[in-house]
């Protein structure tokens, strides 16, 4: 950001550092250019920026170019000349700001009366070029890496523009798509009905302001008496060294940015730790599928609101679920729900003194482009995924990520003097004060510690012992404390842990597969992609039934009415002679898809003792390890050829899982009344900013049937909530009147469904408060002809020990009769 200004003016020089500040080589400036390896990519000259004189707070700094830059530029300003044309120019991004995408497009007639600007084009999603299938289909540009590579998407024209019943502007569209060939085969074809933010402006190719032929070019100039004299020779390099490495991926060892291996947490299990130093803001991880469990209390005949009910089940994942509502998603169903976030979500421990992971980021909606009325995989798969979250500080190379699990979490466990966040920052107050009055005064601070484990409590739980730590924090913060505990060396990360890194999701290249992983970076066969610890249960925990619901007791399930499995089945693995299923929580495996003929990933046991993995295990009944709930399995997932960075991942899921599918697709059949469905996240995109009916307006003209009103009474200003705001105030509501403010934008009077108050009467609800969400029981997760089943464990990883289903004593009869029996069984596993 420094500018230049001549000698006399500038107030900011340049100098080289001294030898190893900021990764300075002092001897490079020795060596001549000729004897430089062009191959060496690490960085080792730096420059220093020297203030020559006093600057005030706020004054701009200035930097002396040299006399070449300046004669180049005074020339240049001299002889600039811009065309008449340049005074029309707008940019694509200043285009799309301005309008926020929200515009109306123009039909060929308008733009015959008004054009639009000429370095502009319109380009359509690429999601557009596959099967549209369903016409109020939105795609969003932001879940893809390239969403701002122009050449994403192709060119296209509107045709047409209508309004639909509910206030919704759609277009007709021609789309002209250059085929990926030798020979480019330019293509057009039409789509119908599509949504605005389906189409985005770009700048036409090498329009913009970087191609400009006459824009100013030229170097800044080094000092004479900065620029080395054995720099000053001619500028010959010289050949790379025989021998060396070149660009091959193939002969370049795979990176790791993050590995899972046990917690630097004594008994807490496995931990996620960092490859690389994270700084305070930075994204932490890839993301991960975020599945639903619905009601698993209810389904298991547990009566949530009832404390005399002692009935219990075996509930694996209980302490790795995250409560459902928390992400917005209470109004699935009337019971209980929780999200199953594998990942950093499911494998991140909690640690009060060091949480250095945030809570902010929330599963995202994305369906993938498929629709219930047009897609046999709709529903198969969850439509909540990545959420990356953020570093709240900065996180050393090896250091254990953290994230806050509630106030409750360690009263819950009987642990009731262990610090909370907010103790913790009282206690860096406190010494700060300590230090600040009290000064070198380690028999006071030692006193202090004394009286703590005489009257213990949180706040002098959160001190450090002894008083050289303390000091440490006072010039920092307490978290510097307890950071070398927490911290693992790389070396002992390859060798006891596994990385988790490798893998990045996006759309899957199969058909009604929804998402797939893709590699991060180039994989060579052999190497572990990734670990996975493997969470165990039995497979009816996941059955699901009718229920019978009462306002009073909960729910009861029907047991003679099965109606189906959760959704978690589909993740996890199991084989049909056990009652066994196994569900990975390790990051992106979970969107690993299946193809027999393209697999190129296997799954074996990791060995004993890595990510948590129990050998012993492989001989022990299932009946016998479903009340221990410490997890005690793990998989290694392995490449079986060379994959390079891109390329989609496929495991084989089995003969019986692709059986199931193919009778999956054969037996689909859509139901007629879901060609009009909408779903929430749909129809929220559809409407945009648009205004929404009133209870009487709807009565002539209502929305979908499936669809109702929240609003968000925290954002209403009139409501002062002191220093106890909370996240959000959402409820269901129901619009009375619409009106326009003073502003010229509209505001609402609701009436909100509130528990436990009277209906509250809302007035001066903005419209960004209002929202559309999808009544109980109404969205993909609880389509019943959704496709269920466990993914297939290869014949020769399931133990004999683990075979305790019905059908394993079927299969074991038909053995007993020899060849002719293997010949049955042979036929029985296909069906």
């Amino acid at each position: 950001y420094i500018n230049h200004q001549n000698s006399s003016n500038a107030n900011v020089r340049i100098a080289w550092p001294e030898d190893g500040v900021l990764n300075h080589k002092a001897a490079k400036l020795d060596v001549p250019l000729s004897e430089w390896n062009p191959e060496d990519k690490k960085s080792v000259l730096a420059f220093e920026y020297i203030a020559i004189r006093d600057i005030e707070p706020g004054e701009e700094l200035f930097l002396d170019y040299g006399p070449d830059w300046e004669e180049a530029y005074t020339q240049h300003v001299q002889n600039w000349n811009p065309p008449d044309e340049y005074a029309n120019y707008i940019s694509a991004t200043t285009w799309n700001q301005q309008y926020k995408r929200q515009d109306i497009l123009k039909t060929p007639a308008e733009l015959e009366m008004e054009p639009d600007p000429p370095s502009l084009q319109l380009r359509c999603h690429g999601g557009l070029t596959s099967a549209w299938g369903f016409k109020y289909h939105a795609l969003k540009w932001d879940n893809d890496p390239d969403k701002y590579n122009p050449e994403y998407g192709h060119a296209c024209q509107v045709l047409d523009r209508m309004e639909g019943d509910y206030g919704e502007i759609t277009y007709d569209v021609l789309i002209t798509e250059m085929m990926e060939d030798d020979d480019g085969e330019i293509i057009e074809y039409e789509r119908r009905n599509v949504p605005r933010n389906c189409m985005k402006w770009f700048d036409k190719p090498e329009s913009t302001d970087i191609h400009l032929p006459n824009a100013f070019r030229h170097s800044i100039g080094i000092p004479d008496d900065v620029f080395p004299d054995a720099w000053r020779s001619h500028m010959r390099v010289a050949d790379p060294s025989s021998g060396r490495q070149d660009d091959d991926p193939s002969n370049q060892e795979p990176v790791c940015g993050m590995y899972i291996a046990n917690s630097t947490i004594s008994n807490s299990g496995l931990g996620m730790f960092t490859g690389f130093p994270i700084e305070a803001g930075d994204e932490v991880g890839n993301g991960d599928v975020a599945i639903m469990i619905l009601e698993l209390d209810w389904h298991n005949d547990k009566r949530q609101d009832d404390e005399d009910d002692e009935s219990e089940y075996p509930d694996m994942t209980s302490n790795y679920v995250w409560d459902g509502r928390t992400f917005g998603f209470g109004n699935e169903v009337i019971g209980g729900i929780h999200t199953f976030w594998p990942g950093i979500n499911a494998a991140v421990n909690f640690n009060p003194f060091l949480v250095n992971v945030d809570n902010e980021a929330m599963p995202e909606f994305d369906d993938a482009g498929m629709h219930r009325a047009s897609h046999p995989g709709t529903g198969a798969f969850s439509p909540y995924h990545k959420g990356i979250p953020h570093a709240q500080r900065r996180i050393p190379i090896g250091g254990e990520l953290f994230k806050d699990y509630g106030q409750d979490w360690f009263h819950e466990r009987d642990q009731p003097y262990m610090p909370t966040l907010d103790d913790i920052q009282d206690a860096q107050y406190l010494l700060y004060d300590f230090f600040n009055k009290v000064g070198d005064q380690d028999g006071v601070y030692d006193l202090m510690i004394d009286i703590r484990n005489i009257w213990p409590s949180r706040l002098l739980n959160a001190l450090p012992e002894t008083y050289g730590e303390a000091a440490i924090a006072a010039l920092g913060e307490i978290a510097d404390v307890f950071q070398p505990n927490a911290t693992r060396e790389i070396e002992w990360l390859q060798e006891h842990g596994r990385c988790v890194d490798h893998i990045v999701p996006g759309v899957s290249t199969l058909p009604n597969a929804g998402r797939g992983a893709f590699t991060k970076r180039f994989i060579p066969k052999g190497t572990i992609i990734s670990g996975s610890p493997l969470l165990h249960m039995s497979e009816d925990v996941l059955e699901m039934y009718d229920l019978v619901y009462s306002n009073s007791t909960g729910a009861r399930k029907k047991p003679w009415s099965k109606s189906g499995y959760q959704l978690l089945l589909n993740y996890c693995f199991g084989h049909h002679e056990s009652s066994l299923v196994l569900c990975p929580y390790g990051s992106g495996v979970n969107y690993i898809n299946h193809n027999s003929t393209m697999a190129n990933v296997k799954i074996q046991w990791a060995p004993h003792g890595v990510t948590g993995h129990n050998s012993s295990w492989l001989s022990m009944a299932p009946k016998d390890m479903m009340w221990i709930y410490k997890q005690s399995l793990a998989l290694d997932y392995v490449a079986t050829e060379d994959i390079q960075e891109g390329e989609e991942l496929f495991l084989d899921y089995g003969p019986l899982w692709e059986m199931a599918w193919k009778e999956h697709l054969l037996t689909w059949k859509p139901k007629d009344r879901w060609s009009s469905y909408l779903s929430a996240s749909t129809m929220n995109m559809l409407m945009g900013h648009n205004l929404l009916r009133t209870q009487a307006e709807q009565r002539d003209s209502p929305y979908p049937p499936n669809l109702m009103f929240q609003c968000d009474r925290a954002t209403v200003p009139e409501i002062d909530y002191g220093t106890f705001a909370p996240i959000n105030d959402i409820h269901p509501c129901i619009i009375l009147e619409r009106y326009e403010d003073g502003s010229g934008a509209d505001d609402y009077v609701v009436r909100m469904e509130v528990k436990g108050e009277e209906e509250p009467e809302i007035h001066n609800l903005s419209r960004d408060a209002i929202k559309f969400y999808d009544r109980p029981y109404t969205s993909d997760l609880h389509l019943r002809s959704s496709f269920r089943h466990r993914i297939g464990f290869p014949e020769g990883m399931v133990p004999n020990e683990w075979r305790d289903s019905e059908s394993s004593l079927f299969f074991a009869n038909m053995e007993d009769l020899g060849a002719e029996g293997g010949a049955q069984r042979m036929q029985s596993d296909e069906l």
